[in-house]
């Protein structure tokens, strides 16, 4: 039990109205991914989770999107001021290839995405080789914890992802998204 009082309430999502530790209002830039979350390369999704994406700057309210194609919209959430939003999994036979945040003056940013498979999703030692999707709550924010840390850049759209879905049953899962999303993960990638 005493292991329990090294955590400490995490920080609300992140919200538009302050730069992080200043406390007061500062110019805003064009969005641009949290950290830890790069938006260089592609990001792989296994597309039956919702995701969720961060961004610092720009001026709200923001509009979050998700493309099949460079004209065919799948979704769109008008977000207000928050920092982050959650776009639900498309319907079965399409898949989201670009998700985008606008803000007020028409600045974005934006993720390309990738299809992938579970058996495809990089796995540590002890989640069997051709296993799928994982079945419990508590095996989905292990995993996803553990993709964050080790897989890469291009993976961690896809363990946000596994947090946010474990989070509606596992504590520690919504802990650690809310410390991510507010750039203060409990574990670092590599």
């Amino acid at each position: 039990m005493g292991a329990m009082s090294v955590f400490t309430p995490a920080r609300p999502r992140p919200v538009g109205t302050f730069a992080r530790g200043t406390g007061g209002q500062v110019p805003a830039g064009s969005p641009r991914p949290i950290l830890y979350l790069d938006n260089a390369q592609p990001q792989h999704w296994t597309g039956d989770l919702p995701l969720i994406i961060a961004w610092n700057d720009g001026i709200a309210p923001y509009a979050c999107e998700s493309y099949e194609s460079a004209s065919a919209r799948l979704t769109k959430a008008d977000v207000g001021d928050h920092r982050w939003c959650e776009i639900g999994a498309p319907t079965p036979g399409r898949s989201a290839r670009l998700l985008v945040v606008t803000d007020a003056n028409q600045r974005d940013v934006d993720w390309r995405m990738v299809d992938a498979k579970w058996t495809e999703v990089p796995r540590p030692d002890w989640i069997a080789a051709g296993a799928g999707r994982p079945s419990s709550a508590d095996e989905l924010t292990a995993w996803g914890i553990w993709l964050w840390q080790r897989a890469g850049t291009g993976w961690r759209l896809q363990a946000l992802a596994m947090l946010g879905a474990a989070s509606r049953s596992e504590w520690f899962a919504g802990d650690f998204l809310d410390r991510a999303l507010n750039e203060v993960p409990p574990v670092r990638p590599q």
